[in-house]
C-alpha cells in the first residue's frame, strides 16, 4: 500500500511511506499491513484522530480505492463507527474496527 505520487494527505509534510501496494495482498489487512498502517496513521493524526477521507487514502493502494470508492467507505464507515460519522475523523479503534467489520 503506497501513496501514489501527487496524493498528499493535507496533512503537514508526511515523511513515512507505506511499503508498495503490491507487498500485500488486495484488500487483506494482516499483521503486518496494520502494522504498517498504525505506523503511518499514528504519525499522520493530530490528537489521535485524522480526517476519514485521509484515512481512507491510508487505507487503500490506488488500485483498491479505484473498485472500492469513497461513497462505499462512508457508507460503510457510518454504518460501522458512529463517533466517526458524527466528527468526521477517525481514530485508530475506529480502523480497526472498520477493517474488522468490513473487510
Amino acid at each position: 500500500m503506497s501513496l501514489e505520487e501527487g496524493e498528499g494527505l493535507g496533512v503537514g509534510s508526511l515523511a513515512a511511506a507505506l511499503p508498495p501496494a503490491a507487498a500485500y495482498p488486495h484488500f487483506e489487512f494482516g499483521d503486518a499491513r496494520r502494522g504498517e498502517l498504525q505506523s503511518t496513521f499514528d504519525f499522520a493524526a493530530e490528537n489521535g484522530r485524522l480526517d476519514a477521507k485521509q484515512t481512507y487514502k491510508l487505507m487503500f493502494s490506488k488500485a483498491e480505492r479505484e473498485e472500492y470508492g469513497w461513497a462505499q467507505f462512508e457508507e460503510d464507515l457510518h454504518a460501522t463507527c458512529g463517533a466517526a460519522k458524527e466528527s468526521g475523523t477517525m481514530a485508530w479503534g475506529d480502523v480497526v474496527s472498520f477493517l474488522d467489520d468490513n473487510l
